[in-house]
């Protein structure tokens, strides 16, 4: 159960994420969120770089801090269905860290929880990963079930912020609708083993790892004389 004291401070970020927010709604109508006012659509220049198939969205807010880092915010799909339980918990986090073991990124898994996001049960994964010549960067992603796909939306900042900004991503992730229903749940016979494949987290990962190096080339770009 989370404290008083941290439920009352999430109470308030999501009242004022609500007074100074706007409503975003994906192209195709998939899923509609609301996010704070200085976060701003990735460039055309962003997408074309990244060039990672599954990614829907890419947002990303003010630079800050001596690097200019900018926290981001990166929808992507994964063209399978997932069935969240509690008692499939341990079983789809050593499946995500077996996979991301086979990235060349270095990554890690710190928790993995069942929550409840609207009017469905999700996976919240959160973790890190190191990029060369960038600071330790920490996410927190959330694993969301609608009719045949998965939804990551996933929040990343440096590892040195991570635990001040957890609260707001938190608030932007609570403010999260899906058009489709959730996943039904599996019949006798199917196997769930497979839902969530390499390949589907290749896509968060690699699609992270490349916004990160597109940003940050940004950046240099525009301190060079």
């Amino acid at each position: 159960m989370i404290p008083t004291t941290r439920t009352s401070l999430a109470i308030l970020l999501l009242l004022s994420l609500s007074a100074s927010a706007r409503d975003v709604t994906s192209p195709n109508g998939a899923w509609s969120m609301k996010l704070p006012d200085v976060w701003e659509p990735a460039s055309r220049e962003v997408y074309e770089r990244i060039q990672q198939p599954g990614v829907h969205a890419v947002f990303q807010a003010p630079e800050e801090g001596k690097e200019k880092f900018r926290d981001y915010l990166v929808v992507t799909v994964i063209e399978q269905p997932m069935n969240v339980t509690a008692a499939g918990r341990e079983e789809f986090r050593a499946k995500l860290q077996a996979d991301l073991e086979k990235s060349s990124v270095q990554s890690g898994i710190e928790r993995v929880l069942v929550e409840k996001l609207g009017d469905r049960d999700v996976y919240r994964v959160e973790g890190f990963f190191l990029m060369p010549e960038s600071a330790p960067l920490k996410n927190a992603k959330w694993y969301i079930p609608a009719g045949d796909k998965t939804y990551v939306f996933s929040f990343t900042c440096t590892a040195a912020t991570f635990n001040s900004k957890l609260l707001a991503f938190e608030s932007m992730a609570e403010s999260i609708r899906m058009r489709e229903e959730a996943s039904a749940a599996p019949t006798a016979g199917s196997d769930w083993s497979s839902v969530v494949t390499w390949a589907g987290i290749a896509v968060v990962v690699l699609a992270a790892a490349g916004i990160v190096f597109v940003l940050r080339k940004s950046a240099t770009a525009g301190t060079e004389p």
